[in-house]
């Protein structure tokens, strides 16, 4: 997983982050070092895995037997680590398009 994870944002980070007319001067943005997309990707996985976690322990306690939307909403409302969601997480556009998928709960 680190390495799609890693790829991914590799890929997005080595494109400029805007045209040379919004850095002011014409100068290129958004150059990274080779290692920052490594340490963004393991970020990503630790907050993944805080997340489903997370998720995972709400779906328990809610006596079901996969992690759906709601588990997630809830997951991301109760910790106080996920305040950066919250926004996210009142987004009603967001969670309609993902709101058929489900994760299962075993092995996690």
């Amino acid at each position: 997983m680190l390495s799609t994870l890693s790829a991914c944002v590799q890929a997005e980070l080595t494109s400029p982050v805007g045209s040379p007319a919004d850095a002011g001067g014409g100068q290129e943005v958004g150059k990274v070092s080779k290692t920052a997309p490594v340490l963004i990707s393991k970020c990503l996985e630790l907050l993944i895995q805080d997340l489903v976690k997370s998720a995972s322990k709400v779906c328990k306690s809610k006596g079901a037997a996969t992690v759906n939307v709601n588990h997630l909403r809830e997951a991301v409302a109760k910790e106080s680590t996920f305040d950066f969601l919250q926004e996210v997480r009142q987004s009603t556009c967001f969670w309609a398009r993902v709101s058929r998928q489900t994760l299962p709960v075993s092995g996690v």
